[in-house]
């Protein structure tokens, strides 16, 4: 089983996989620089099972990439599902996890700082390993954009 998403950095870990010049097409001395054209290889069994575990995270976040009205839809899921495990634990006495709390905000409103920590950099690195993967990372910033503009905040990058 792959390690949760709060123990991995996908920055790190992946790093080494996705700007490696190990690659079957492209890369140094080809003559394609394009970073579209390389189709980066895993160079040891370690690589390839971080590859795989980050493909793996995204897929269980594969709603961040998915149309806006299906994210949304996903989004109010969670959160009604986080707030019965929180009427859960309130009700037999347990202290109630982080917005799991009915009378607080709860994932709707985190989302800027859950796509700024763990989504936008997870995708990026996947678009990155698995270059076929490009187009996801491009709804990732649509659905990211909305939160923001949900939010307010007008410094949401591009």
């Amino acid at each position: 089983m792959a390690p949760s998403i709060a123990s991995h950095n996908p920055r790190r870990s992946i790093s080494n996989a996705s700007s490696a010049n190990n690659s079957l097409y492209g890369g140094v001395g080809s003559g394609l620089d394009d970073e579209d054209t390389r189709i980066v290889v895993p160079l040891d069994e370690t690589e390839r099972l971080i590859s795989l575990q980050l493909a793996l995270k995204c897929s269980d976040l594969g709603h961040v990439a998915a149309a806006l009205p299906v994210h949304l839809k996903w989004v109010a899921g969670l959160e009604e599902e986080f707030f019965r495990q929180g009427d859960a634990e309130r009700a037999a006495g347990l202290p109630m996890s982080p917005l799991f709390d009915r009378s607080k905000q709860g994932i709707s409103k985190s989302q800027v700082g859950f796509f700024d920590i763990v989504v936008i950099p997870l995708y990026h690195s996947l678009s990155r390993v698995f270059t076929g993967t490009k187009p996801l990372l491009t709804f990732v910033m649509r659905n990211y954009k909305v939160w923001n503009e949900r939010q307010g905040l007008d410094d949401c990058p591009k």
